[in-house]
């Protein structure tokens, strides 16, 4: 089968294809997203979704930004404030980052933000 020479005889295609399957296939697909949009997967990298009014944050680390955060909190602990520096720039990424959840993204129920 070849590619439709025009738009209305895509139209046709695409309207026998959703007819014969498609459109449960789109259902299944729709409830899928939605049973799962809050979910977090560590393959997507560090982000975070409002669900049901609680903000979820994932934050995910490699073996090189775990040794470098543990190790830099053991060396603010014993009084070394270049370390303390580094461990107070990762919170601020990581403050910031909450922010934006916050202030930009859709941040789900609006009295989450009554007290404020």
């Amino acid at each position: 089968m070849g590619l439709p020479a025009s738009s209305d005889e895509f139209d046709c295609v695409w309207a026998e294809w959703m007819a014969g399957g498609g459109n449960v296939l789109e259902a299944e697909i729709h409830e899928t997203i939605k049973k799962t949009a809050h979910l977090l997967d560590m393959t997507d990298g560090t982000h975070a979704s409002w669900h049901d009014g609680r903000l979820g944050v994932l934050v995910v680390f490699d073996s090189y930004d775990v040794a470098s955060v543990l190790s830099a909190w053991e060396a603010a602990e014993g009084g070394n404030l270049m370390a303390l520096t580094h461990i107070m720039e990762w919170l601020k990424g990581f403050i910031n980052f909450v922010d934006y959840c916050v202030t930009e993204a859709d941040p789900g129920p609006e009295e989450l933000f009554e007290d404020q």
